[in-house]
């Protein structure tokens, strides 16, 4: 994919390389290559492993879970699943922010990098003093990082009140569950060892399919990455799609050249 990609940046006319918005998609795929595609395999290879692994691990397992939790009530795993189902619409939430911020961070951390790289480029530190042009690199480097911080903030902003939601969802379920063991201990005769045996299992339980639904929602963040590199694949290569008319095979002459180097003998 890497390789398709510096092929197809190869073969672009230099007017669609100096476009803004080709440039941008350009960074969007570099982000999702940079490292971002190695984890959407390796988050697929664990999926599809855990395929092959389904029924002698997850399935036995979960089936075990809830064949120890039917023993004291089919509510309370209705009720435990349904606090997972609410952690994943809060992941789920999470997930569409940080897609969000991929889509912000990348023409952001490409023009400060383009800034960096200019203000310490050797080749043109003459022409920067001399035209007085490190205010501009400076200016516009400030005001990347300025708008990189913004978007953070806002993201934060966003992000806090799910990670508060989850949070209290884990809370609630721990809490309504041991209120309810410790009801079935005093009222119903449990022995302590079953609460501590069901509120462990209810523990395990919730923790393999929050681990499972936490997979899932990486998968979909990188996959929306690999539809930003392939939307840089899908742009075409010249001005409006149009195609360098191929030549004639005739070879280039030069006639009535009169200049000679010193010492030279042909023109």
């Amino acid at each position: 994919l890497v390789l398709q990609r510096g092929r197809k940046l190869m073969g672009m006319d230099y007017q669609m390389t100096e476009n803004p918005d080709v440039m941008d998609k350009l960074a969007r795929s570099n982000k999702a290559a940079a490292g971002h595609i190695s984890k959407t395999g390796c988050a697929v290879s664990e999926i599809m492993g855990g395929l092959f692994h389904f029924v002698p691990n997850f399935l036995v397992t979960i089936a075990g879970y809830l064949l120890i939790l039917l023993q004291v009530s089919p509510v309370l795993i209705g009720f435990v699943l349904l606090t997972i189902l609410l952690e994943y619409y809060g992941n789920q939430k999470f997930n569409r922010i940080l897609r969000e911020l991929d889509q912000k961070f990348a023409p952001l951390e490409r023009r400060c990098e383009y800034c960096e790289e200019q203000m310490a480029d050797a080749v043109f530190s003459k022409e920067i003093r001399v035209y007085k042009l490190h205010r501009l690199l400076l200016k516009q480097y400030d005001r990347c990082c300025f708008e990189i911080l913004r978007w953070l903030r806002r993201s934060e902003k966003q992000a806090l009140p799910i990670r508060i939601f989850n949070a209290l969802i884990n809370l609630v379920r721990y809490g309504a569950v041991s209120v309810f063991l410790y009801w079935q201990v005093t009222e119903q005769g449990m022995s302590v060892g079953n609460f501590s045996l069901y509120l462990s299992t209810v523990i395990a339980f919730s923790t393999t399919m929050v681990s499972m639904i936490r997979k899932l929602t990486d998968l979909d963040r990188y996959t929306g990455l690999l539809e930003d590199f392939y939307a840089f694949l899908d742009l075409p290569e010249r001005p409006g799609g149009k195609a360098i008319p191929e030549g004639t095979g005739e070879p280039i002459v030069m006639d009535r050249v009169s200049f000679t180097y010193p010492g030279g003998t042909c023109p």
